[in-house]
């Protein structure tokens, strides 16, 4: 499938990112409404696994493999920020090469919800 090539890119793990951080921002509202959630381990959920995927986005844009990922890191978030860190800190030439992907200006729908 297409869909599945362009999610495993560094720009689908990223809007994937923002989805995940999207959600969490507007069900952290519904605590002030009804039906309220039960359970605040669901925005803990998603607030964590929208930076795993921006994580796993930065990674991919310094060419790690979508195998290495599932592999080496799984769902580690210690040994993925680990990762990036030192990638940020060695300064690897695929900084040159990869576009500086900006998000669209928010729609009126998510004006309200911060972008990553």
């Amino acid at each position: 499938m297409s869909d599945e090539i362009e999610r495993y890119g560094a720009l689908g793990f990223y809007h994937l990112a923002e989805d995940f951080h999207r959600a969490a921002v507007r069900s952290a509202g519904l605590n002030e409404t009804k039906p309220r959630l039960h359970y605040d381990l669901v925005l803990y959920h998603l607030h964590t696994h929208s930076i795993e995927l921006a994580l796993k986005a930065y990674l991919r844009a310094k060419g790690i493999d979508v195998k290495d990922l599932k592999r080496k890191f799984s769902h580690g978030m210690v040994d993925l920020m680990a990762e990036a860190t030192r990638l940020k800190a060695e300064g690897t030439e695929a900084e040159a090469v990869v576009p500086n992907y900006r998000t669209p200006r928010p729609t009126r729908e998510y004006a309200d919800v911060p972008l990553l």
